[in-house]
């Protein structure tokens, strides 16, 4: 791992414990049959009501796409007008609402997929072509891609987020046996996230 990336990593870290300290924990909740623990986590500057709400809109969505198969993980919601704080140092790119770090079970999610903001949700509609609704979802499969296939391709990302929202068998190892016969890149239209 080359320097700057080790501090942008430690950087992360420290915001998301500066986050777990001092933001609206809105708490765990049991998805499914298993003891699967999902925390959510809305970073500095939610007042408690506007988390809550914004994460009343993500949870449904995860349970759509099976998220308890992480098991314990901590979905995080930033404030649109930090967000570009966060994803440029890191070198990620601003016009993505959503990114995920797997080895510490974490996935941060922009504001605007859950509220109407000024000027950035047209910036995202405009780049993505997606109302609101459509985006949160693509999102949310794009990023359940990383996380449960423990893979940083976007390419296969994509793949495992579109068989996801076909309803077609969303398992790593059948994604990855897929995958070798269909080539995403070849479908047209790459949604790079």
């Amino acid at each position: 791992m080359k320097p700057y990336a080790q501090i942008g990593t430690l950087m992360l870290r420290l915001l998301v414990m500066a986050c777990i300290a001092k933001c609206a924990l809105v708490g765990t909740t049991a998805f499914g049959q298993g003891a699967s623990l999902q925390a959510f986590v809305c970073n500095t500057g939610y007042t408690l009501k506007d988390c809550q709400e914004q994460v009343s809109v993500l949870r449904p969505v995860l349970a759509r796409y099976h998220a308890d198969r992480l098991e314990h993980w901590t979905w995080i919601l930033v404030k649109s007008r930090d967000w570009r704080n966060v994803v440029e140092p890191r070198g990620l790119d601003p016009h993505s609402p959503a990114f995920t770090y797997p080895e510490e079970r974490e996935t941060f999610f922009e504001e605007a997929l859950f509220t109407p903001i000024p000027g950035r949700s047209g910036e995202l509609l405009r780049y993505w072509a997606l109302p609101a609704a459509k985006l949160l979802e693509l999102a949310v499969t794009h990023e359940l891609g990383h996380a449960l296939c423990r893979d940083g391709n976007e390419l296969r990302a994509n793949e495992f987020a579109r068989l996801l929202r076909e309803g077609v068998e969303s398992r790593c190892e059948a994604f990855e046996a897929r995958s070798k016969s269909h080539d995403p890149s070849q479908n047209g239209r790459s949604e790079k996230f």
